[in-house]
C-alpha cells in the first residue's frame, strides 16, 4: 500500500493534466441483471483500490445521473476494502468538462483519496 499520511489534497487551481489518467464511469446497459450490475460496481471497486495503491488517489469522471450513483456505490464498496487495510476513504466531488461529439458537456469528477486511521 501506498503510505497516505496526509489529509485530503486540496484543489485550489483546476488542473486539467491531472484528470488524464482518471478512471471513465459509464452507467450500465438497462437490459442487463441486477448481478451483473453488482460486478460492475465490485470491478470498479477493485479499479479504485489498485489504482489508490498504485498512486495514492484515484480520480473518477462521470457523465450522467446514473455513472454517479455507480460511482459512488463503488468508492463505498472500496471504502470497505481500504479499511481492512488501516485507511479511510474520502470522496471530493468537483465539477468537470468534457468534449462529446462536437457538444460541450458537465460532469462530475470525484477525486478519491485515502488517510490512515489514528488509532
Amino acid at each position: 500500500m501506498v503510505d497516505a499520511k496526509v489529509a485530503p489534497k486540496k484543489m485550489m487551481i483546476y488542473d486539467e493534466s491531472a484528470w488524464a489518467n482518471s478512471l471513465w464511469v459509464k452507467a450500465d446497459q438497462k437490459d442487463i441483471s441486477v448481478a451483473e450490475r453488482s460486478e460492475a460496481k465490485k470491478k470498479l471497486a477493485g479499479a479504485i483500490v489498485h489504482r489508490i495503491q498504485e498512486t495514492g488517489e484515484c480520480r473518477l469522471r462521470c457523465f450522467g445521473a446514473h455513472s454517479i450513483a455507480k460511482a459512488v456505490m463503488a468508492s463505498t464498496i472500496a471504502r470497505g476494502t481500504l479499511a481492512t487495510y488501516g485507511y479511510d476513504l474520502f470522496l471530493l466531488p468537483c465539477f468537470i468538462d468534457g468534449q462529446f461529439d462536437d457538444k460541450a458537456m458537465t460532469g462530475s469528477g470525484f477525486i478519491v483519496v485515502v488517510s490512515e486511521n489514528e488509532k
